[in-house]
């Protein structure tokens, strides 16, 4: 079994400093960026949209490249890859500078108030563990569940559905209105209830396989995955990027 994380390992002799060192460092950087250079200076928070997500999902690709442990792919092969996931990590810090780089140039916010914000949004939403007693076990449902009521709390929202982004994935985004619904009490479907469901529509004709029959499919296949603890979104990926390996094979053979 590997040791638990050490919450005291930044806070060993020189981490502290040397880490407030590099962040004060590249901060300069990206300031020095907006200065000097001439794509930089043309970028604001909507331009460089694009590019962000472009990021987010190169992250994701450098996550499901990494090895299952044991890292059976060899200490080598799994270092690069690590590797990349280091430096893909580091291209999406250097969006999220950028864009407090231009906040704090409108007066708006800086990036140490970005750091606290967070700080203290975690804080608050930890309370089993910097609560009044922390430490306290809790339930990974009962955990996300709370998580849950103490965002629609915080921003005052009306609805379980309200501050879910419409510009999700279709999969991810039905799946997150789903565990919101759940959370909230609203939505009680089982697995033998979505698996009925989804014969039942596999029995329908040609004349009602339309989008909608198509939509409904692919919910209570998400259903499947909340209730399997499954990532629909990667299940879906894994699967296609097996698909295209094998019609790579075919166009070889």
């Amino acid at each position: 079994m590997s040791p638990e994380p050490s919450v005291d390992a930044a806070a060993e002799p020189g981490a502290g400093e040397q880490l407030a060192a590099e962040l004060v460092s590249f901060a300069a950087l990206v300031v020095k960026l907006r200065a000097e250079c001439p794509w930089d200076r043309a970028q604001t928070h909507r331009s460089l949209r694009r590019h962000l997500l472009e990021e987010v999902y190169e992250v994701l690709e450098a996550i499901d490249a990494l090895p299952e442990p044991p890292l059976c792919d060899g200490a080598v092969v799994a270092g690069e890859r690590y590797g990349h996931l280091e430096e893909e990590l580091g291209d999406l810090l250097f969006h999220i500078v950028f864009h407090a780089t231009l906040a704090a140039e409108g007066g708006r916010f800086t990036l140490a108030d970005v750091v606290r914000q967070v700080d203290a949004k975690l804080r608050r939403r930890h309370p089993h563990v910097f609560g009044p007693e922390p430490g306290a076990a809790a339930e990974d449902g009962a955990l996300e569940a709370g998580w849950e009521q103490l965002k629609r709390a915080e921003k005052g929202r009306t609805s379980a559905m309200d501050g879910i982004p419409e510009a999700l994935p279709a999969l991810l985004g039905a799946l997150k209105v789903q565990k919101r619904a759940e959370a909230a009490g609203l939505e009680s479907s089982t697995e033998a209830a979505a698996l009925a469901r989804l014969r039942a529509a596999l029995d329908v004709g040609a004349a009602g396989r339309d989008e909608a029959w198509l939509g409904s499919l692919l919910f209570d296949a998400v259903v499947l995955a909340r209730h399997r603890t499954l990532d629909p979104e990667s299940a879906l990926r894994a699967a296609t990027d097996a698909a295209r390996e094998e019609f790579r094979r075919l166009e070889d053979s």
